[in-house]
């Protein structure tokens, strides 16, 4: 569940179900494969990934009153950066010379 941050959708879903009176009481991620046979399997994320969740919406949502507040939103740098190429392709520009 790791990239996709889908223990903090679980949470914030949940966090509005509460909102709305709704019963909160459990939350089951079901996946299924794109592909036949489309298997499935469902997930119940525990009280600590749930928790870790709630730690990073009550962060965003502060972020988010501060930008608010402020006027002054997050985004790309205001200077000029530096970049450069992916490793994989530094060790192809290697082999070459």
């Amino acid at each position: 569940m790791g990239q996709w941050e889908y223990y903090v959708q679980a949470a914030f879903y949940l966090r509005v179900a509460n909102l709305l009176g709704l019963d909160r009481s459990a939350f089951v991620f079901i996946f299924v494969e794109k592909s036949p046979p489309h298997a499935i399997a469902c997930y119940q994320p525990c009280d600590l990934v749930m928790q870790a969740g709630e730690m990073i919406i009550n962060r965003d949502l502060r972020v988010l009153k501060d930008c608010y507040a402020s006027g002054k939103w997050p985004g790309y740098p205001q200077t000029i950066t530096a970049c450069g190429l992916p490793q994989f392709q530094m060790k192809q520009l290697e082999n070459l010379l």
